[in-house]
């Protein structure tokens, strides 16, 4: 299967190629266990293909969802970036991976879904980690204001209290001021 996979990955296109690259090991590491459960109970193993033959289609709808969830992925995750890319190439690519990510989870757990698999789990925990995620920026967005926010209500206190023409005296200086901006 490993030779077959790098064989196929040479011959196909760049997109394709990739495809196959990253679906060899798990097909050799599927290959890996039946096989070892075949040598340990046959029975179980029987069971397995049974079943496997009965989800065949069930994995094929699985397979082709991460599949157009990758492409969708890919292709929402430039479109953000190319909007981004004006503000901060730096969060235009960061960006452009997070929505990817995002798109690929969402298709992988839809995924997971169609074989029957429980996501609840995995639900439950990118709930906390977007709690976490949201609150972690909430702090820092907060504290960070903090500064600016001082210096926004000096300069309002500065424009209530003082104003163009006016003499002032601070200790042992004393001046006119000309003029008060932001």
């Amino acid at each position: 299967i490993w030779i077959i996979g790098r064989v196929l990955k040479k011959r196909l296109p760049e997109q394709w190629g990739d495809l196959v690259g990253q679906l060899t090991p798990v097909l050799v590491l599927a290959v890996l266990v039946v096989g070892a459960l075949v040598v340990i109970d046959p029975d179980q193993a029987e069971e397995l293909a049974d079943s496997f033959i009965r989800s065949v289609p069930d994995l094929m709808v699985a397979v082709i969802i991460v599949i157009i969830a990758r492409a969708l992925g890919r292709i929402v995750g430039l479109l953000v970036e190319a909007a981004l890319r004006g503000f901060s190439p730096v969060i235009a690519g960061r960006a452009r991976l997070l929505t990817s990510s995002l798109i690929l989870g969402i298709g992988v757990i839809i995924a997971l879904q169609q074989l029957g698999i429980s996501t609840d789990i995995i639900l439950v925990l990118v709930a906390a980690f977007t709690f976490g995620t949201a609150l972690t920026l909430a702090f820092a967005i907060g504290l960070g204001a903090r500064p600016i926010a001082r210096q926004i209500a000096a300069g309002r206190h500065v424009q209530n209290t003082y104003e163009a023409g006016q003499r002032v005296r601070f200790g042992d200086l004393e001046g006119t001021i000309t003029e008060i901006k932001l």
